[in-house]
């Protein structure tokens, strides 16, 4: 072996163990983010037959005699399924298995263009598991269809950028869909938030323990979930809004875990709503990762995401971890709010449940503060971020136009029913576009001027955690 090839190998085996060591010096342990666009691979394709069933989870309405929609009358329950046949093929994998599946969502099960929950199943009805385009396998996934974002962009790029900055955020692909040999568009396979490998790499929930790692979600009440009876729940700290248990399941979960849940949120909780938040010997630090909820507060007001904290707000710990947040679902953001508009000034998850109390904290402010102006300058740059948007739909290509040939009467309101008209377009009216690039174009625009507003304004933060304000409104 040469002396120089030597110097070469050692040097290599320097720079990969200094790289390590930092690594784990730094606590930035986020496995490195897939970007399809960035592969340039063709999108891939997914049929699904359910043999001409109806999927359930649509609105069923009254109907007048002349025809016209009158009034909501009924919503199928989500939890239930029609079983199909699912084949997912692309550049370097195909495969095909039983599904189960339901349309999803709360505002978007509305639209026309349909978003899906998908189980994998094997031929005894038991759940099976696949990975699809280098993500995790799993067995549970979802088929989001962009339609109220006409840019077809939101979900996935603010999904990838998050995923550069929260230590989980679920992957995205762009995927072509048919169901029942009929061409659908453009969707995102979507991960769901489960404890997965891959995904939330949370410990077991073993059987007969009762102390368990757990997920949680903030949202609306609905049938068939697993409510919680924590602090901020009964003492109406959320309002109407409840956690739901999404881990784990009913197939390991006894009321002893049930329990143990719902006493550990409450001592958490418990100190955060405390009249001495700042003083007290119990320190909130000790249960919640605050860079995980700091670099949420910042990736979700950068997007300007209203539902952030409130609704599909998803917080998960491990056993013998801390508390940490898990973005979901970006089709509302960038002033992209069907029922108002969105302007680029303000904030607005500092009034949600936890904020609130978090915002108040100095610690937890400067931590907000410091993450911002650090992603601003690489994740969260103009130029990153408008290059991103420039990628994307340079990938996607035809893809744009053969989606709006089956979805391009979203480019005109004229004759639609009121119902149409206040369910699948922005309010008021004159917010929605009449071609793809007016909606991209509104979408790049948005992003530019929240970063201006926000590399003025970021600062100002500090004000909620003013001795002066939160002296007077606890004594309020």
């Amino acid at each position: 072996m040469t002396r120089n090839k030597l110097i070469c190998i050692v040097t290599a085996i320097a720079v990969f163990a200094a790289g390590m060591f930092f690594q784990f010096v730094s606590g930035d342990t986020r496995a490195e983010r897939v970007h399809q666009h960035k592969r340039a691979l063709a999108i891939p394709e997914i049929s699904i037959d359910v043999g001409g069933q109806e999927i359930p989870g649509a609105p069923v309405y009254s109907v007048s005699d002349s025809g016209a929609i009158t009034e909501e009358r009924y919503i199928h329950e989500t939890s239930e399924n029609v079983q199909g046949t699912l084949s997912y093929s692309d550049e370097e994998m195909s495969a095909v298995s039983d599904v189960l599946i339901h349309i999803r969502g709360n505002s978007s099960r509305y639209f026309e263009k349909k978003s899906y929950t998908f189980h994998l199943i094997d031929d005894k009805g038991l759940e099976k598991n696949l990975g699809f385009d280098g993500m995790a396998a799993a067995d549970e996934w979802v088929l989001y269809g962009p339609y109220l974002d006409r840019t077809l962009l939101r979900n996935y790029m603010c999904m990838n950028i998050a995923g550069e900055i929260m230590d989980y955020a679920p992957n995205v692909r762009y995927v072509r869909l048919s169901i029942d040999g009929e061409y659908q568009g453009l969707y995102v396979l979507m991960e769901t938030i489960t404890r997965e490998a891959g995904r939330l790499n949370l410990s077991k929930s073993r059987r007969n323990d009762y102390a368990t790692p757990y997920i949680v979600k903030l949202d609306r009440q609905r049938p068939n979930v697993e409510e919680l009876d924590n602090y901020s729940r009964y003492t109406l700290k959320t309002g109407s809004l409840v956690y739901d248990l999404c881990y784990p399941g009913k197939d390991t979960l006894t009321q002893a875990k049930k329990t143990y849940i719902e006493n550990d949120m409450s001592h958490i909780e418990k100190i955060l709503y405390s009249y001495d938040l700042y003083s007290t010997n119990i320190d909130y630090r000790d249960y919640i990762d605050t860079e995980s909820f700091a670099r949420y507060f910042v990736i979700n007001e950068f997007f300007g995401n209203l539902d952030a904290g409130f609704y599909s707000t998803y917080m998960y710990k491990d056993t013998r971890g801390k508390m940490c947040a898990c973005v979901w679902d970006f089709n509302n953001a960038c002033d992209n709010y069907a029922q108002e508009p969105a302007d680029v000034s303000g904030f607005t998850i500092l009034y949600a449940p936890w904020f609130e109390r978090l915002i108040r904290d100095q610690d937890f402010v400067d931590e907000v503060i410091k993450q911002y102006k650090k992603l601003r300058k690489t994740t969260l740059s103009d130029e990153y971020l408008q290059a991103y948007i420039t990628d994307t739909i340079n990938y996607l290509g035809p893809e744009i136009e053969n989606n709006y040939e089956v979805w391009g009467d979203v480019w005109t309101i004229e004759d639609k029913n009121a119902y149409v008209l206040a369910n699948s377009y922005l309010q008021p009216l004159d917010r929605n576009y009449t071609s793809y690039d007016e909606a991209v174009l509104q979408f790049r625009t948005y992003i530019t001027q929240r970063g201006a507003w926000l590399d003025e304004n970021i600062d100002n933060l500090n004000q909620y955690c003013h001795n002066s304000r939160t002296v007077n409104e606890t004594l309020q």
